[in-house]
């Protein structure tokens, strides 16, 4: 199991994130643990990216940043671990003391940072619509972290209702991250 975050206490968590900035290396994305629990953050978070959940082999980039990638589909299959790499990395920062955090985004995702052992669940903004997605995470009975970045207020409010477990934390921000 994954180490939880504890909510409250009146101090702010620091959360490292890494999202795609492995660039599909796991001994990267290793170092990114050490890094950030060196740096003495209470977490770090990657992103779970599965291809054929999210893409298909002749979906083309909705922007070309990628001269290795043919295609969003080649992209995001570089970006997988598989589900044992993804339990090595939490194992690696519980064993570092922190709390390991990813944000799903299909349902495949969900399902497989649960057997991973994620407890707490991260809802990137532009998932906020995801409904299939929001309601099996809702349905674990785990913590929500809800990112409002890419997300009007409107938007966000239907998400944060529908929301049926606690605690539901609630983070506004702006997309302005390199990441």
């Amino acid at each position: 199991m994954s180490q939880s975050l504890t909510f409250g206490g009146g101090r702010c968590l620091v959360i490292g994130e890494v999202s795609l900035s492995h660039d599909g290396s796991l001994g990267l994305a290793h170092a990114f643990v050490e890094a950030i629990a060196a740096a003495g953050a209470d977490a770090v978070k990657f992103q779970t990216h599965i291809a054929a959940a999210e893409s298909t082999p002749a979906e083309p980039f909705r922007v070309a940043f990628s001269r290795q990638d043919r295609s969003r589909y080649d992209y995001w299959k570089r970006m997988e671990f598989s589900e044992e790499e993804w339990r090595g990395l939490a194992s690696h920062a519980r064993d570092k003391g922190i709390a390991f955090l990813s944000s799903p985004f299909s349902l495949e995702a969900v399902e497989l940072l649960a057997r991973v052992g994620m407890k707490t669940l991260k809802i990137g903004s532009g998932e906020v619509s995801n409904d299939p997605m929001l309601d099996r995470i809702t349905e674990t009975g785990d913590p929500i972290l809800l990112s409002s970045g890419m997300s009007t207020m409107a938007e966000m409010r239907p998400s944060a209702l529908s929301a049926r477990t606690w605690p539901l934390t609630w983070f506004r921000s702006r997309m302005v991250s390199p990441t």
